[in-house]
């Protein structure tokens, strides 16, 4: 089961602007691992309550907000936030 990963350009931005080294890394680790696995194991993910199909991945004080379309096999990367305003 393989899904098409869309990575919103701000969320790229954010993160060159915003993570240290190593939290890139983990972030390009996790958007790869969504191709195989919307929810992968492993990782500190929830489901987010207030919208549908909404999902966030932790590193660090960051927050990544993604929605998940399971028909259409479509991972929809939204936004990188500080936790504060996630």
């Amino acid at each position: 089961m393989s899904f098409k990963v869309l990575i919103h350009p701000r969320v790229i931005k954010k993160a060159k602007k915003y993570l240290t080294k190593s939290q890139r890394t983990k972030l390009s680790n996790f958007l790869k691992a969504l191709e195989e696995n919307p929810i992968p194991p492993g990782c500190d993910i929830k489901k987010l309550s207030q919208r549908r199909n909404a999902y966030r991945f932790r590193i660090g004080k960051y927050r990544v907000i993604y929605f998940v379309f399971w028909d259409e096999k479509i991972v929809e990367v939204h936004d990188l936030e500080h936790r504060e305003s996630a």
